[in-house]
């Protein structure tokens, strides 16, 4: 996949964590079924050395398979990405 294709599915996948946010369905400590709605805050992205957002397909029956895709993002010590 070419460099621009990755770029558009990172900023849509860092969207989704950080304005969006996402559902993460987990049991409390009694069993019971919760959900949570989860956001990276801005202070964490602010202070990161970098940035590794990859999509991962698996599957198998009989056969397994794995394929992906990603981008790797670090800050340079100036500060710049």
């Amino acid at each position: 996949m070419s460099l621009d294709k990755e770029s558009e599915k990172a900023a849509a996948i860092l969207q989704t964590f950080t304005q969006d946010g996402f559902e993460v369905k987990s049991n409390d400590r009694h069993g019971n079924s919760t959900k949570s709605f989860v956001k990276i805050p801005p202070r964490i992205l602010q202070q990161a050395k970098g940035l590794a957002i990859f999509t991962v397909l698996r599957t198998g029956f009989q056969l397994s398979g794995a394929g992906g895709s990603g981008i790797l993002i670090a800050r340079q010590p100036d500060g710049c990405a």
